[in-house]
């Protein structure tokens, strides 16, 4: 799940400064199930108005209902204002002693049907501890979910919004223990603990690019540690005047994958003063809450170091007046203002880049701090449609203007053709590696498919490789273009078809495995260009696979297995390949140990993340002894990537096999040019990790 979350969470940040649109009302209706398919009645049905800010994603209660004796239910949305986009809702289903199910669903999508299935639930067990391994009783833990894709969509159902979701938070008792009784086993899970006067720590390994969570249901021993809270205190002033400045939007950012949930934005009060406290011990960047509309400060971001437990006060945020860079955007041939186009400048310096979104008069007002800038690009999204590169100039408090012409963005026009040179419909365009965008011939077999590619993307010195794929009709090609083509035609050939199956050990299918199709181009990143499921037999099928190239089939994130791939080649003329089976170890046993310095000083906060072929991706922290313990992984070998901020950075990694004792790691640093060096190990008594 980290992958999945940190995409969604740190979505937050960068969105929460996008205009805000007003679409009309969008209703749902769906469906309460058991397990079996049977309607059930009176299950309470929840609709969470998910909005997005600087601290994440919060989810409001907007409706409640319960399903009727058919199991039917609606649930309508008043008229909403998205605030950026990706404003979501999330339809939740409850009923005591049946799991949880959920629906994500997106506002701008209007009306939408959703089945959910409550069947036997799965518990979470674990504990929550201080520093010294002491339960804390009265703790609060969140669960964030995530679980396979339904009603077509590409992305995992995600869980947002805790703690206002009251039915995955669960409180430890007077020994420490929580438990969730409510789960889907078939979800996977981050946590979020918090309690009075301690650092709110976040489950969500720091890096990791596994596409679920490390916590799965049916998991008990999971063990949180919660050291004392520590504490950023500080006055916002003017630089210039030396004035202290009130209602002026702080924010903290964590050098976590999602540090940003360490603390909310907070406003400077009448004497200027800001407050974050329960912080976790590591390094944090304080900066200005972007303000709608612009702001008319700027500042450079102060940096905070914090150990466990610390008070940092004392700290001054100085701001500077802004200047403003107004840039009208108009069209290159009616000359008529550009609505929503994102306009991008950097310092002449190239360390800061700077943008604003044009509104309805072509405008886009950029805040930036004095200095000069040249223009970069415009973009409508993720896509570039434009590019320009004018200087200017702006002073503190000042306002300068300049203006850009915005032609239509380069096309490849081209026409589809089959073996039989006749037009064909519903073809699937990419260029590859490069623009994401996909576009489909026409019932003439006509495509227009804008060149939104960086010159850095286009492959083999300057030239576009065209992905073209109709997997109905079992046709493809890859087309070799020069940079500067402006029209093709494509002729598709009959395709290749990739079959295979996902087993256990003992040869047992596993059903309903997500299996990754990729494309492997020279010198590359593998391209994911097919996603499909294993059906009840652990069967797959992949479809409209060009000939002559090599892919590679991945599968990675099923609860409870390790990870399989493997690299294929298709040969030409090859029409049907029978891959040979991908054997997913089961992910049943457990690593621990102790992380130490030279001096066999014991290393707290250190990051241990397991790695390797066939292991999944599991992540522990070390508490304040060192101690850690990775559930979840397949027996054999595995890497350990070591990971730590304090006191000092290091990084490193080794190869051990599971099974040969409890770990003792021992972490070297080169202390005169502060490269890190691989740690060592060895097997042997170490302080027990307990359960």
């Amino acid at each position: 799940m980290s992958q999945v979350f940190r995409t969604m969470l740190c979505l937050a940040v960068l969105l929460a400064s996008y205009p805000a649109a007003v679409i009309g009302q969008a209703t749902c209706r769906g469906t309460v199930v058991d397990a079996k398919g049977k309607p059930l009645a009176d299950v309470a049905v929840r609709l969470y108005d998910v909005k997005v800010g600087m601290e994440g994603f919060k989810a409001e209660l907007a409706a409640e209902n319960t399903s009727g004796p058919d199991g039917m239910f609606t649930i309508s949305h008043a008229p909403v204002e998205p605030g950026q986009p990706g404003s979501m809702g999330m339809i939740l289903a409850y009923q005591p002693g049946l799991a949880i199910d959920w629906a994500n669903w997106g506002f701008d999508m209007g009306d939408t049907r959703v089945k959910l299935t409550l069947g036997k639930p799965a518990s979470l067990n674990g504990m929550v501890v201080d520093e010294a391994g002491t339960a804390v009783p009265g703790a609060e833990v969140g669960a964030f979910l995530a679980a396979k894709p339904i009603n077509g969509q590409d992305q995992p159902r995600v869980t947002y919004g805790l703690p206002s979701v009251d039915w995955l938070v669960a409180k430890t008792d007077s020994t420490g223990r929580f438990s969730f009784d409510n789960l889907p086993p078939d979800c996977t899970a981050e946590l979020l603990a918090w309690a009075p006067n301690r650092a709110k720590v976040f489950t969500l390994p720091d890096r990791g690019q596994d596409g679920v969570g490390q916590f799965i249901p049916g998991a008990d021993g999971i063990r949180i540690t919660l050291p004392p809270e520590a504490v950023i205190e500080g006055t916002v002033v003017d630089k210039e005047q030396g004035q202290r400045l009130s209602g002026i939007g702080v924010f903290l950012r964590g050098e976590r994958a999602a540090g940003y949930m360490e603390s909310s934005p907070v406003i400077s009060g009448a004497d200027g003063r800001f407050r974050f406290s329960a912080l976790r011990p590591g390094n944090y960047q304080i900066d200005l809450v972007p303000a709608a509309g612009g702001s008319a400060w700027v500042t450079e971001p102060v940096f905070v170091s914090l150990g466990e437990g610390e008070a940092k006060t004392g700290i001054v945020f100085e701001l500077s007046k802004a200047g403003v860079i107004e840039v009208l955007v108009t069209d290159a041939v009616t000359s008529e203002p550009v609505e929503d186009v994102s306009v991008w400048m950097t310092e002449q310096d190239g360390h800061r880049f700077v943008f604003g979104v044009t509104n309805k008069l072509g405008v886009a007002k950029i805040v930036a701090p004095p200095g000069r800038y040249v223009g970069d690009s415009l973009r409508r999204g993720q896509e570039r449609v434009g590019t320009f590169n004018q200087e200017i100039a702006v002073a503190a408090g000042g306002v300068a203007r300049l203006t850009v012409s915005l032609g239509k963005p380069p096309m490849l026009k081209g026409i589809v053709l089959d073996p039989d040179n006749k037009p064909v419909v519903n073809a699937d365009l990419r260029f590859c590696p490069g623009a994401e965008r996909v576009v489909r011939s026409d019932l003439k077999g006509l495509f227009d498919l804008p060149i939104h590619i960086e010159p850095w993307r286009a492959g083999r010195r300057g030239r576009l490789l065209l992905l073209v794929r109709q997997v109905q009709r079992h046709l493809a090609a890859m087309v070799e273009l020069d940079a500067n083509a402006v029209t093709t035609e494509v002729h598709l050939a009959p395709a290749a078809t990739v079959n295979g199956r996902i087993v256990e050990p003992n040869g047992r299918a596993i059903p309903q495995a997500q299996v990754v199709i990729s494309l492997l181009l020279e010198g590359g990143e593998p391209i994911s260009i097919e996603v499909v499921e294993s059906n009840k037999d652990g069967r797959f099928e992949a479809a409209g696979l060009p000939h002559g190239r090599t892919y590679r089939v991945q599968v990675s994130t099923v609860p409870g297995f390790g990870a399989a791939q493997r690299d294929i080649k298709i040969g030409v003329g090859q029409d049907r390949l029978e891959a040979s089976d991908l054997v997913l170890p089961p992910a049943d046993t457990s690593v621990s140990g102790v992380v130490v310095d030279e001096q066999g000083q014991p290393l707290a906060e250190v990051t241990i993340s397991s790695q390797g072929p066939g292991q999944p991706l599991r992540h522990a922290t070390s508490d304040s002894q060192g101690r850690f313990r990775l559930d979840g992984v397949c027996k054999g070998r595995v890497q350990l990537l070591v990971e730590a901020v304090k006191p000092r950075p290091v990084r490193g990694s080794g190869v051990f096999e599971i099974g040969a004792g409890a770990l003792r790691i021992v972490v070297r640093q080169d202390i005169a040019n502060g490269v890190p060096q691989p740690p060592g190990a060895t097997s042997g008594p170490v302080p027990e990790t307990p359960d």
